[in-house]
């Protein structure tokens, strides 16, 4: 009896095993199969009889049946049944039915690189022509200095192709009532137009100044940032900075350093963004750094000596380490460009490592965590952007840290802010 009972739970256990596989697998049970159990089915032999010769003959019907020894009575009646003839007959009909193919998983998304390229950067000089302008740098004036170096700057062919215009403060109504409205300044003195061919007219521009009283740099700078912005709206493929030239402090038409700082702020937070650069000359420049951090491009570069070379070499300076907010879209020769599989990841310096964006709608929703938005939303039957441009808070470490780099992947969904 004990040798019957011993095999009758192996060929069980074996049942099991082969009703097991199915479910484990998932290959060969359809998604609306439901199991279904005979509760009226009644058989005056064990239901194993079947399988076990000897159990239709046994004398005692509440013999262990199981492979735990719990009787059949106490066994629940869902699918977590122990497996019984039932289930060796499910087994036999499910393996009827044809295996259903398995879904292949979708492929990675490959997304192609491309190096993102600054938009041509056009420059708005700013140049304080007050008399303190007039006092000795060596063996000439502050101002013969700087005039020297700018017109020296414009002239370089390292310069071509950028774009160059100049505005002077202080202006007056007679030579000696300092002008102070910011409507005062919005005239250039020479429009912004591509070097070398404007070159000739801000070097005329320069020798033609005569010194005057004040530096209004509050509304000259106000002014000149305003000119610059309709500039850069007007020229959707080229950036405009303005680059204020002063030796020290604001004085003047309501003019102060923290006043001209919030006057830079906002326009560096604008839309479209407009950054201000800062040249100092002189000893007392040590506050012309904070109106750099406002503007977007700290730190200012500060010549203390106003030597002409040392003058040149900042303008240089400025020009080649100039990093644009506004990038190109790289696109393919005959190229129809998926706007909505595009995204945007950038390195700070050459030692950082590429970090990924965010895209966002607008400038207006650039907070904290930075991002990146096209300069029109793509929508249907709009025409297509024309570039990409970083938020403040992602373009300010970049143009802050030399050897900075930004890619533009293509081929996988954008990766927007949540609305």
């Amino acid at each position: 009896m004990k040798s019957s009972r011993r095999a009758a739970a192996i060929r069980l256990l074996a049942t099991t095993v082969v009703a097991a596989i199915p479910v484990a697998c998932g290959s060969r049970t359809p998604l609306n199969y439901v199991p279904s159990f005979d509760d009226d089915e009644t058989d005056d032999t064990h239901p194993d009889a079947s399988r076990d010769p000897d159990a239709s003959t046994r004398s005692d019907t509440n013999a262990d049946r199981s492979v735990d020894g719990r009787d059949d009575a106490d066994a629940p009646r869902d699918g977590a049944d122990v497996p019984d003839a039932l289930d060796a007959r499910d087994v036999a009909d499910r393996a009827d039915i044809p295996d259903i193919p398995d879904i292949p998983d979708l492929p990675p998304c490959h997304a192609e690189s491309r190096e993102g390229k600054g938009i041509p950067i056009d420059f708005y000089f700013v140049v304080d022509k007050s008399n303190s302008m007039g006092t000795d740098a060596g063996m000439q004036s502050r101002w013969s200095a700087m005039a020297n170096a700018l017109s020296t700057f414009v002239r370089s062919p390292s310069s071509a192709g950028l774009g160059a215009g100049v505005g002077f403060f202080p202006r007056s109504s007679n030579g000696t009532n300092t002008l102070c409205a910011v409507n005062d300044y919005r005239v250039p003195d020479v429009p912004i137009a591509l070097l070398p061919g404007v070159a000739p007219q801000i070097v005329t521009a320069l020798a033609a100044q005569r010194l005057g009283p004040g530096t209004p740099t509050t509304p000259a700078l106000e002014a000149s940032l305003s000119y610059a912005r309709a500039e850069k709206i007007a020229r959707a493929t080229r950036d405009v900075a303005v680059v204020l030239v002063t030796d020290g402090q604001p004085t003047q038409c309501n003019s102060t350093v923290a006043n001209t700082a919030t006057v830079a702020r906002t326009y560096a937070t604008g839309s479209p963004p407009v950054r201000t650069y800062v040249l100092g000359i002189g000893p007392s420049t040590a506050n012309l750094n904070s109106l750099a951090q406002a503007g977007g491009t700290a730190p200012a570069r500060l010549i203390e000596s106003g030597g002409e070379a040392e003058l040149v070499a900042a303008f240089n300076a400025i020009r080649d380490n100039s990093i644009t907010c506004d990038y190109q879209i790289p696109m393919r020769p005959g190229e129809v460009l998926d706007y909505t599989l595009v995204n945007i990841q950038i390195r700070v310096g050459i030692g950082g490592t590429l970090a990924p964006l965010m895209k966002v709608d607008n400038a207006a929703a650039c907070g904290a965590a930075g991002g990146w938005f096209y300069d029109r939303p793509v929508l249907p039957g709009n025409p297509p952007p024309t570039k990409i441009t970083l938020c403040s808070a992602t373009c300010d470490p970049l143009v802050q840290t030399a050897g900075s780099h930004l890619d533009m992947l293509v081929g996988c969904k954008t990766t927007s802010q949540s609305p």
